[in-house]
Order: structure tokens, then C-alpha cells, then sequence
């Protein structure tokens, strides 16, 4: 059975995932999708994402976030968020909820990024618990990488954190991770530049037999992009119910707002 998750570039179905350990390295290339882990030097050969032949349209999405985009020459070398894990929904019923700071790339095709994530998700392991893993989600019909779920309490400080690095062929790397989480870091490599900052809480399946947790909101803070030339551009855009208590790129500090606290 070929089960279909929902992520923040659409619906994905589970034969186009691939789990990865922590410290993993991915690419695509002229030869197809490489690994290579960390204890080795050379990379191997992953099998192919199948073509996609139905789609699937998502109950939820983005509810309330925030985005700022890098427009100057100079690229983002980082970017990095501090969050309290929030108490459990009341109750299980099937619905998923993400909340991460992110990367996308200009054209809207790659997202990298550190998530915590409560319910059933691309991330082999997930359940009704709060669980920690970094995602690398590209176009329809690529394969989607995903690392270890880690669970993690409620009221558990987490950092998600995005490291960015040229390459020789024009290209970037990104390493996404949880600070203090090595299960969680994933690099993705060849890369178009990632300009667009965004912290999110993204969400499927909710309603009132499947709640949100009960609290109003979920801050988002230390939020910092570097070096500090780009973090004196960054304006935040907020959106859906995002609220900006502090803006800039260091030491910003934004709250997502859930749609009903507790439904």
C-alpha cells in the first residue's frame, strides 16, 4: 500500500521517501540520487522516486506564519530558531501537526527544514507524540528525505538550525538539525541558493475531534539569520495569525498563532 503523507510541498507518496541516519549527506545528479553517510567517503546509489500518478489534495496546510526573502548579493550562511515544544493535543485522531523555521529556494521547489512534529508524518517512527526530525522536500515526482524521529517532551527548549555553503558547480549545500539532536542533521546538497526564511506552523487534519494543542500560541525565538550584513535586511512578513513581537534578523521573536486554542 503505498500510503500518502502531507508536507509543505504537497502530498507525498510513502514509495518516494527515503529515511536517512543522522549526518547523512543527499544530492541529485546528472546520475540520479547519492548518499553518503557519515563514517563514509563515497557515495552510493539511491533507488529512484517512481512517477507520481495521482495526487491528493490536502486537508490543512500553512495556518500562520511568517517569511522574509534575501534579495541582496550576499547569501544566508544561517539560520536559526528557539521553540518550547508544546503540550499534547487532547486528543489522537489522525491529525498532523509541524511547526519549524525553514529554507525554500526562489521558485517555491525545495524546502529544507528542522521540524517538530506531532502525529503521523513522512518520518519513519512518528506518532501521537511530539518527535523531532529534519526534512529535505523537493519537486512532485523527486524523492523526499527524511531523518530519524526523535520524541521529545512537552516543555522541552529545542533549536532548529540551517547551515548554508557554496559548492564549485554554482550550486549550495544546506545542513538542517536540532541543536543537541545528531540523529536530526541532514545535509542536502546541489541546491538552488535558499533565499526565503519562514517559521511555521503547518497542519492537516485538525478539527474539533482532533485538536491543536491547548495554548493560543507558540513562539519562535532567538530567531536569528547570519552573517549580520543579511540579518540587517531582514523585515518579517507575517501571515495567517503570525504575530511579530520583535523584528530584524537577530534575536527576532515572532509567535504562531494556533487558529482555535485546543480545536
Amino acid at each position: 500500500m503505498d500510503d500518502v503523507y502531507f508536507t509543505s510541498r504537497g502530498p507525498r507518496k510513502a514509495s518516494q521517501i527515503r529515511q536517512v541516519p543522522g549526518g547523512a549527506r543527499v544530492r541529485q545528479t546528472g546520475l540520479g540520487w547519492e548518499m553518503r553517510t557519515m563514517d563514509t567517503v563515497s557515495w552510493t546509489s539511491i533507488d529512484q522516486a517512481p512517477p507520481v500518478t495521482s495526487t491528493v489534495t490536502p486537508a490543512g496546510g500553512w495556518q500562520s506564519w511568517c517569511t522574509w526573502t534575501n534579495r541582496s548579493l550576499q547569501p544566508i550562511g544561517s539560520f536559526e530558531s528557539r521553540w518550547t515544544v508544546p503540550v499534547a493535543p487532547a486528543a489522537a485522531n489522525g491529525q498532523t501537526i509541524y511547526l519549524f523555521n525553514g529554507l525554500q529556494d526562489a521558485n517555491g521547489k525545495h524546502i529544507v527544514q528542522p521540524v517538530l512534529q506531532w502525529g503521523r508524518s513522512p518520518a519513519k517512527g512518528s506518532t501521537n507524540a511530539w518527535g523531532l526530525a529534519s526534512f529535505w522536500v523537493g519537486g512532485q515526482n523527486d524523492l523526499m528525505f527524511t531523518t530519524d524521529w526523535v520524541e521529545v517532551a512537552p516543555g522541552a527548549v529545542v533549536t532548529g538550525r540551517m547551515t548554508l555553503n557554496a559548492q564549485d558547480n554554482g550550486l549550495v549545500s544546506c545542513t538542517t538539525e536540532f541543536d543537541s539532536f545528531p540523529a536530526t542533521q541532514l545535509t542536502a546538497e546541489n541546491l538552488p541558493p535558499l533565499v526565503e526564511c519562514v517559521l511555521t506552523l503547518e497542519a492537516y487534519s485538525t478539527g474539533p475531534a482532533a485538536p491543536f494543542p491547548a495554548v493560543p500560541f507558540t513562539e519562535f525565538s532567538a530567531v536569528t539569520v547570519a552573517p549580520d550584513t543579511v540579518a540587517a535586511k531582514v523585515a518579517w512578513v507575517p501571515n495567517g495569525r503570525a504575530v511579530i513581537k520583535k523584528d530584524g534578523g537577530s534575536g527576532a521573536c515572532i509567535d504562531v498563532v494556533y487558529p482555535t486554542a485546543g480545536s
